[in-house]
Formats: C-alpha cells, structure tokens, sequence
C-alpha cells in the first residue's frame, strides 16, 4: 500500500513539472497577466480607523441678518499642532458655507465633491442654484451612505447660508450633520469641545427664540469673539487664530485671519506647579 501511495504522489508531481515545461517552452511572459492589476487589487481593502490630521471646534450662530460661523485655523497631527494656517470653512454656491470637524483628508474629499455638484449645477443653465437646504440634504444622504458600508467619513459638517427656498427674500439657515448621519437645523450650533465649553455660554446669551431672532451681526460677532476666547483657554486642541464667515442675501464673506490670544496676566499669581 506504501509503494502504490509513494508511485502515485511521483505520479502527480511529475505532471505538474512536465505542463510547467510546456509553458516555458510557449516562451509566454507573465508580465501581461499582472499589468493592469493595480496596489489595490492585490491588497485587503482597509478603511479609515483612526483620523490623522484633525481639526476641533466649530461654532454656528444664526443673526436677524446673516448666520456667523468661527473656526480656528489648526490642523492637529494627533497631539501635535502640526498645522496653523488652515481653513476648515468653504464656499458652496452663492450663498452656502460648510465648515468641518474631524479628519481633514475627508473633509478635503467631500469639498471635491461639493465642487463637483457646484459645476454640475452651472453646466445646466436652467437659472436654479443649488441653495444651503440642497446642499445640507445631499451630504446627509452621503454620510449616512457611507456609514451604512461601514466605512464612515469622519466628519461633523456645518451647513450655513441663506435660503430662498421658502420665500424670495430669504431665510438663515444653519444645520448639523456627524458621521453616521444624524441631521438637525438649529439657531445656533457648536461640535467638538464647544458642545461642553460654549454651548452654556450661548443659552445664557440667548436665552430665548426672541433674543436670536433680534440679535444683530454685530453682536454675534463680539459673542463669537468671547466664544473662541473661551475654546483657546480650555480646549487644549484650540488655537488662538480662526476664520469668521457670514452668510447674507447680499452673498458670502470669509473674514481674513482673526486672533484672540485672550487675557494671560493672571498666570502670574499661579503657584504651586513648578
């Protein structure tokens, strides 16, 4: 029984070595077999587990004129504050802003996109602009898309602008949306740490529908002041730059490069940690 075992194991060994000379001698490459495989055809598929480059806080304030948004300008490498001169808020159309928290390689990806549909819009000519409610709907569907294949952009997006869709003079509006989806509008919105630091400094603010509802750009812009004042002592993630845009009927305005470095003349009477 042994010998029969070992005659046929030589056996199938033989004729794998005789069709590997054949093949040789057909003098075929096997360079055109693999030529138009690419990285990912010959890698497991992996997905984005742990942001890199991050940015932290926003925060969104609806005015009786316009809608406000702050961000600052850093780009966290981890802990690291890696990089001081980002923008995190883009235009989308004449009068549609987002503004980002989370992975900035994502963020990047989604604006490519919104551009994408921006010039998709135009090449059609039929005198419709796609307004901040679209656009806030649109990326709800591709968030919420791309948790349920299990690979979520890592993003918490603010959506302000003003919006035509409800009456021709127009409305502000400003919404929310986090990486799996959930979706909301509200007068005043904040992500990261702002949603604990700032947000009790808005409702003591605006206590009310009627304070928001009168309060003018002017002031909305010394509370966002005061705000990021507030994230530059407490969020160890914050910087004391950030970029304010505001959303009118007139159109959109992204402020040059604001600072707030805040009041460190207490930090002398601070004892006991040396």
């Amino acid at each position: 029984g042994f010998t029969k075992t070992l005659h046929n194991f030589l056996k199938q060994k033989l004729q794998i070595l005789y069709s590997i000379i054949i093949f040789l001698k057909m003098n075929v490459s096997l360079t055109p077999i693999f030529q138009n495989l690419q990285d990912s055809d010959l890698s497991p598929s992996c997905h984005t587990n742990h942001p890199t480059v991050t940015g932290t806080s926003i925060i969104g304030l609806l005015c009786s004129d316009c809608v406000l948004i702050a961000t600052d300008t850093l780009g966290s490498y981890g802990s690291l504050s890696r990089f001081t001169s980002i923008s995190r808020i883009i235009e989308v159309g004449r009068h549609t802003t987002v503004a980002v928290t989370g992975d900035f390689a994502d963020f990047q990806f989604i604006s490519d996109r919104l551009d994408e549909k921006v010039r998709q819009s135009r090449l059609l000519d039929d005198n419709i602009n796609i307004g901040p409610r679209e656009i806030f709907s649109w990326l709800n569907r591709v968030l919420y898309y791309r948790r349920t294949q299990l690979n979520p952009l890592w993003l918490n997006l603010v959506v302000a602008g003003w919006d035509k869709s409800l009456s021709s003079e127009g409305l502000p509006f400003l919404s929310y949306i986090d990486m799996v989806g959930t979706a909301y509008e509200d007068s005043s919105i904040t992500t990261g740490m702002a949603s604990y630091l700032v947000k009790p400094l808005l409702r003591k603010t605006l206590p009310n529908v009627e304070n928001e509802r009168t309060l003018t750009s002017e002031n909305g812009r010394k509370l966002l002041s005061e705000c990021m004042k507030v994230l530059f002592y407490r969020d160890c993630r914050a910087y004391p730059k950030y970029h304010l845009a505001a959303v009118s009927k007139e159109g959109i305005i992204i402020e040059d490069v604001l600072s707030n470095f805040g009041n460190w003349t207490i930090a002398e009477y601070v004892h006991g940690y040396d």
